[in-house]
């Protein structure tokens, strides 16, 4: 039974990331179709992923995995159980490994244990309007803790992508000919 949850989850977010990645690099080749001449901005946004090394590639992918779980945990309808606080301290693991640092590991997992919590709580408000009683006032401070998460784990998403890129080759030695 929790086997099988677990393979439902697991299963169901795949279909997500998938998704997400062809949406998203739809969006991409829009967005740079017929433009032969990149910008001063687009260059410089896309120049922060220049010369990476694949341990710098392995945080960034792993933050990012961990963000678009959390968005799909948000309005999933699947049971938040244990996997999802394993599944986040795997991944905030994976991105302090990767990044070597002992202040991202303590950073990382606390805000795994942080969003674990509030992924329960958004999920009893949820139920708690479906099943006893649909009060504004909790649909309202439901919506309000889907902000939060939001903008939380955006947080930690552009932290993570400012301490991997700060580390980059290019990126310090372009801020160090600005200086």
């Amino acid at each position: 039974m929790i086997f099988s949850n677990i393979v439902d989850i697991i299963f169901s977010f795949m279909i997500f990331f998938v998704i997400f990645i062809i949406v998203l690099e739809i969006f991409c080749s829009w967005v740079l179709k017929g433009k032969k001449n990149i910008g001063e901005v687009q260059l410089r946004l896309f120049g922060i992923f220049l010369e990476l090394d694949d341990w710098a590639i392995l945080a960034i992918s792993s933050i990012f995995v961990r963000y678009l779980f959390l968005l799909w945990s948000l309005f999933s309808k699947n049971v938040v159980n244990s996997f999802y606080l394993i599944f986040f301290l795997i991944l905030s693991l994976i991105f302090s490994f990767s990044t070597r640092s002992i202040k991202n590991f303590i950073l990382e997992g606390f805000s795994s244990f942080a969003l674990y919590f509030a992924l329960i709580c958004h999920q009893l408000l949820y139920y708690y309007t479906i099943e006893v009683r649909p009060l504004w006032y909790v649909s309202l401070g439901n919506i309000l803790l889907i902000l939060f998460l939001v903008i939380y784990g955006s947080f930690f998403l552009l932290r993570g992508v400012h301490d991997v890129a700060s580390k980059a080759k290019y990126v310090r030695r372009k801020r160090n000919e600005d200086s």
